[in-house]
């Protein structure tokens, strides 16, 4: 009951046309407490991507987490996710990504949870390597950080329709490597939809950054945001004069419906 408190909590204090909002809570015998949104008719980011052709996936999935995600971290105190992946984002009628279930999600002071909740909360794939190395028996919060290695590992599983480390089938092998620091293996630029090899160079560049081992090397969703929009500008797409360094509405995918 508390963990869902925490999640209404959270996600009444977000305001932005691109979280999935919350319409109220509802009760019943077998639900003590449930979570009331807004339905997604075209479910989930990952359902919707594989039903669009191979060439348009790149620009439709690059920011659609990421202007939300970037809003979340720049609140005060920050709010981080938690729990992000491709099935966490759900898209309306109009084919708007909305980022939702902050099934982890914390205000950045909370206490430290044990190390048998996150990885229960959790999915191994997408988890930072902090987050699965046990110190003392207990393991790292999520951070700002570690949302940001999450957001990569789901850019990674838009643009190729498969799960980050793919090459490994077992779960404890994938979480095993990425504790290690090591990276999923670089897929083709046919297999994510990015004609230009210069553009999927960038691409990738920006996804090692957000994966590397140090949490404190990784960029800021401010600065992802930026090298986004330069990547789209490889695809033909101009910035907004207005927010230079945020796509609007409609543009490249943050209306998922783009050219």
């Amino acid at each position: 009951m508390s963990a869902i408190r925490r999640e209404i909590i959270s996600q009444i204090q977000v305001h932005h046309q691109n979280v999935l909002p919350i319409l109220g809570v509802a009760s019943s015998d077998d639900h003590p407490l449930s979570i009331v949104t807004p339905f997604a008719v075209n479910g989930n980011a990952f359902e919707y991507l594989t039903k669009m052709e191979l060439n348009r996936r790149a620009g439709a999935m690059l920011h659609i987490v990421s202007v939300p995600l970037e809003h979340l971290h720049g609140l005060m105190p920050p709010i981080i996710h938690g729990d992000l992946h491709a099935r966490n984002i759900v898209v309306d009628d109009r084919g708007n990504g909305l980022l939702c279930d902050f099934g982890l999600s914390r205000i950045k002071h909370e206490k430290t949870r044990t190390a048998t909740n996150i990885v229960e909360g959790g999915k191994y794939r997408y988890q930072a390597p902090e987050l699965l190395q046990l110190q003392d028996d207990f393991c790292f919060r999520t951070t700002t950080s570690s949302d940001c290695y999450a957001f990569g590992m789901t850019i990674l599983e838009l643009v190729t329709l498969e799960r980050p480390f793919a090459e490994y089938q077992n779960e404890r092998a994938a979480s095993n490597a990425a504790e290690r620091g090591i990276q999923p293996k670089m897929p083709s630029p046919e297999a994510v939809g990015i004609l230009s090899k210069q553009t999927f160079d960038m691409l990738w560049g920006l996804l090692k950054k957000m994966w590397a081992y140090e949490a404190s090397k990784r960029p800021s969703m401010s600065r992802v945001l930026i090298s986004i929009v330069e990547i789209l500008g490889c695809l033909g797409g101009t910035p907004s004069p207005r927010h230079p360094n945020l796509p609007q509405q409609g543009q490249y995918g943050f209306h998922l419906h783009c050219s």
